[in-house]
């Protein structure tokens, strides 16, 4: 009985690696580019609607900006249970509106009593699909003009966001269409086989409709209707240059309400179609029957698929016929994959021209995102009802300023040395600073484990190499400072910060003798700790200022996390035992570089130390309106006695800053 879980795994192992290598080996394909039509077709273009008025004026007014014809197609915007004034949006934008009041199950509902509307019109060739909130590039129709010659049913355009940009979450979204575009849809037509609708920026041929009809019953009409055309030995193509632009969700609320409807949608079509689709494969030997059979079985094969990986795993490390270091092989593996996955990608975009604008940490925690989707699917597989119920859009962007967009990224906006004033800040107490934060102290945490238990000799020694390592950092800033952002403020490159006194003192504590590396020691085991500390719950010089995946936050989070890791190795491995008497060697080191602060403050009108006025945009402000003329005087006895304080106080009532007794015996 042990084997079966092998042979499972072994046979799904088997169709992943098919499926995953497919997509791979044909995506490299470069993406052809249409030849021109030798007549123009006449569309009509249906857009469903519910409470869009924020938005649809801005798609309407995209697609009277097509180098089309504009008496070659018609816009209709098909407003279904509407409370507020999206018909009038519609119609002052120039749309013609047709008013749906009968309950709708979903948007499938909505395109078939739209379609039945106006199958007595003749002088129309094809339907094309938008969603609300969308805007549309300039070409899509000539685009689809192009594509309809090839005589297929069914064209899927590129789906792209006009707010991609917008969040950690809507980038995701971004990278996840990248990829299916290039490594699927792409894939698929170069193959010869289907691509898959994925819900807007689509065009379905009228002479197909009336002899097949259009009834969907599930939550995602555009996989089912994927499934209905290869069922029927047809197919989906790909139009790469039919651009439509689709507003992301940007909250985990937004992304996991979304997804929920997909997956319980998935389903559905699991249920109902899975069968016809490998039907299709075994008769007829469709490829586009597997790899959507694949798809929508994906949530029922995946999870099952990682359990017996790890139970295969499991068995295999306890009869000892594999080494331990089989498992980080496997995810250094599936991280080569995503990799190559991420490389085609990139490839195809700068072949075509075209800006690769995903940020590096969309790319880093895209598959913990993917992850994400596992429990919502296997939670959809237990439900037995969802109600369609539509997000409300109100990112109100106009094709000119997704375009602006485009183009400042492409100059790279908002990338990892991107400029202060020319990135959008993080922020504090939001996703990027708990990340750092959790990272940052998970790191302490492992550095202590690591290091509370070796000598003072190695001790010293480490001290010496981290104040080398900081001071690299520190001068790499500097240079940022200087060279990239042109800055000539002192008050933004020069080290001369209460945080700053730390790179000083682990000069001291490293490579002095005597008095001066007591000195060092007294203030990391004090200021440094405190102002590590502080830092991290209140980055407001790093996160007020920069992404959180720029240089100058991870620098920061990096520079005073080692702070906080130094100060307590110093007092709880018992290289230092800090003392009342140490008090004058704290404040009088401090009080040197408070005071040359304030000469370099009066003679260039920078801000060091923060001690001549308040950080702007933080508590230092309301403290500065409170004091006013005693501000400078109150804060440098802040920096002199309240750090020093209240190490000593926590040392004297917890042992969390003592040498433990478990330690090993002093070895010096």
């Amino acid at each position: 009985m042990a084997v079966i879980p092998f042979i499972l795994t072994a046979l799904l192992s088997a169709v992943f690696f098919f499926f995953v290598f497919y997509c791979i080996w044909y995506g490299r394909a470069p993406i052809p580019r249409s030849p021109e039509a030798t007549a123009v077709r006449r569309f009509a273009i249906l857009i469903p609607a519910r409470n869009e008025e924020a938005v649809i004026g801005n798609l309407i007014d995209s697609l009277n900006r097509q180098d089309y014809p504009r008496e070659a197609y018609r816009i209709y915007a098909v407003v279904n249970n509407s409370t507020d004034c999206t018909a009038e949006t519609a119609r002052q934008a120039g749309a013609e509106v047709l008013t749906i009041e009968r309950p709708v199950s979903g948007k499938g509902d909505v395109l078939r009593l739209a379609f039945d509307a106006l199958r007595s019109k003749e002088d129309t060739d094809a339907y094309i699909i938008f969603d609300a909130d969308n805007v549309v590039d300039s070409g899509f129709l000539r685009e689809m003009n192009r594509q309809y010659e090839t005589g297929a049913p069914i064209i899927q355009g590129r789906r792209m966001g006009k707010n991609a940009h917008d969040s950690l979450i809507s980038g995701f979204y971004e990278l996840f269409y990248l990829i299916q575009n290039i490594c699927y849809n792409h894939a698929q037509c170069v193959s010869g086989n289907s691509c898959s609708l994925n819900g807007t920026g689509w065009m379905i041929r009228r002479d197909w409709l009336e002899r097949n009809g259009f009834e969907t019953a599930t939550l995602t009409e555009d996989l089912e209707l994927t499934a209905r055309v290869i069922a029927r030995g047809e197919r989906v193509l790909y139009a790469h240059d039919a651009v439509t632009y689709d507003e992301y969700p940007t909250t985990l609320r937004m992304s996991v309400r979304q997804l929920s409807r997909w997956c319980f949608g998935q389903k559905q079509c699991m249920c109902a179609y899975t069968g016809h689709l490998l039907g299709c494969f075994w008769g007829r030997h469709s490829l586009s029957g597997l790899n959507l059979g694949i798809v929508f079985t994906a949530p029922v094969l995946l999870p099952v698929y990682l359990v017996l990986l790890c139970l295969s795993f499991m068995l295999l490390l306890r009869r000892h016929m594999i080494p331990p270091a089989a498992v980080p092989a496997v995810l250094l593996f599936a991280l080569f994959i995503y990799g190559l996955v991420i490389a085609i990608v990139i490839k195809a975009c700068r072949q075509r021209g075209e800006a690769f604008t995903v940020s590096l940490p969309c790319i880093l925690l895209f598959p913990f995102f993917m992850l994400a989707w596992i429990p919502v699917s296997v939670v959809s597989l237990f439900r037995t009802r969802c109600e369609w119920m539509p997000i409300a859009h109100n990112r109100s962007v106009t094709i000119e300023q997704r375009q602006t967009q485009a183009e400042t990224k492409t100059k790279g906006t908002g990338g990892f040395l991107s400029v202060c004033g020319d990135c959008t800040p993080s922020g504090m107490h939001g996703f990027g600073h708990y990340l750092l934060l959790t990272s940052t102290l998970i790191a302490v945490v492992i550095a202590l484990n690591h290091t509370l238990v070796l000598s003072f000799f190695r001790i010293r020694r480490l001290i010496r190499h981290t104040a080398v390592f900081l001071w690299v950092l520190e001068l790499l800033k500097i240079l940022f400072k200087l060279k990239k952002e042109k800055s000539r403020d002192p008050g933004t490159w020069v080290p001369l910060y209460f945080c700053s006194i730390a790179l000083y003192a682990l000069l001291l504590s490293g490579f002095g003798s005597g008095i001066c590396q007591r000195i060092g020691d007294v203030f990391l085991a004090t200021g440094g700790l405190c102002a590590g500390v502080c830092f991290l719950a209140y980055p407001s010089s790093s996160l007020l200022l920069y992404p959180w995946w720029h240089f100058c936050s991870l620098h920061s989070f990096l520079y005073h996390g080692t702070m906080i890791w130094i100060g307590v190795l110093v007092s709880r491995s018992g290289l230092f035992r800090l003392q009342l008497s140490d008090f004058p060697l704290y404040a009088g080191f401090v009080l040197f570089f408070c005071l040359l602060a304030l000469w370099v403050n009066r003679r260039y009108g920078s801000n060091l130390m923060f001690i001549s006025r308040p950080f702007e945009g933080t508590f230092l402000t309301r403290a500065h309106g409170l004091l006013r003329g005693a501000y400078t005087l109150i804060v440098l006895l802040v920096q002199m006695v309240v750090p020093f304080l209240s190490i000593t106080i926590i040392r004297e009532i917890t042992p969390l800053l003592q040498r433990p007794g478990w330690y090993p015996p002093i070895s010096i």
